[in-house]
């Protein structure tokens, strides 16, 4: 049983490959607008994962759908301070909300936390707890908070540019503290996690690479320094909580809300 397995996982891994190879080659060769592109590398993997897994489909759904509603709130912000920016003629649906957010932005933090917690129960966690943690109502607490907070600023304060190192701040506060936590309580979920930062970190720098350079997305804001790769530039902020930790993050916030620490 567990040979088959294992040669299952070696094969879904492949296909995973596969479908980021193929992105990639159509990304450089056609430059599709960013959302064509972006069904490569954020969306189509999930796909694959909820095809061929078996999940507890609403945990796995209700975590990556709050965890992305509280970030994208937090992203009115971001955008307010222009902390990221994405040119209209890359947007699918072409709708900007507050601040002029892109509604787009939420479906992608949504592929990318569901296309993390799947990594983490297809390949990672053996161990498939069904019920789900009585602590998700505390997200939902959380949810509310940073609504009122952002709203706060946003409508009450003549809020314009105000935040400097908007990324830095907003992502510091979102992604560090549950990461924090949960690592020192309970020290076992570092292998787990990095075995899940490593193929997200790799897929993730691919589409930032291949984004960067059809102009995707670009960073007109502050930031506390930057990278250089292949000729292109982003921020440091973009390197550290994007592609290195997010992947922990939104894995802590599934173990501590919504699965058992364990």
């Amino acid at each position: 049983d567990n040979l088959v397995m294992n040669k299952r996982l070696v094969f879904d891994g492949f296909v995973i490959a596969l479908i980021v190879i193929i992105g990639t080659i159509i990304t450089l060769k056609y430059e599709p607008i960013l959302w064509w592109s972006a069904a490569f590398f954020v969306a189509l993997p999930p796909v694959y994962l909820l095809l061929r897994g078996k999940f507890n489909y609403k945990k796995v759904f209700i975590t990556a759908f709050i965890s992305s509603l509280i970030i994208y709130i937090i992203d009115f912000l971001i955008n307010a301070s222009k902390g990221w920016a994405i040119p209209n003629e890359q947007l699918f649906l072409g709708w900007r909300i507050f601040w002029g957010t892109p509604v787009e932005e939420f479906l992608w933090f949504f592929f990318n936390f569901l296309f993390v917690i799947l990594l983490y129960e297809h390949f990672v966690e053996r161990e498939k707890v069904k019920k789900i943690s009585n602590h998700f109502k505390y997200l939902i607490t959380i949810l509310i908070i940073v609504s009122i907070i952002v709203f706060s600023i946003l409508f009450f304060t003549n809020f314009e540019n105000q935040i400097k190192y908007v990324y830095l701040v907003t992502c510091s506060i979102y992604f560090l503290p549950p990461l924090i936590y949960v690592l020192i309580k309970n020290p076992q979920f570092i292998k787990k996690f990095f075995l899940v930062t490593i193929p997200f970190f790799l897929i993730s720098l691919i589409h930032e690479i291949t984004a960067l350079k059809n102009g995707y997305w670009f960073f007109p804001g502050e930031y506390i320094g930057s990278i250089t790769l292949f000729g292109l530039n982003f921020p440091f902020e973009e390197f550290f909580f994007y592609l290195v930790i997010m992947a922990s993050s939104v894995l802590s916030y599934y173990e501590l809300f919504f699965d058992d620490m364990k």
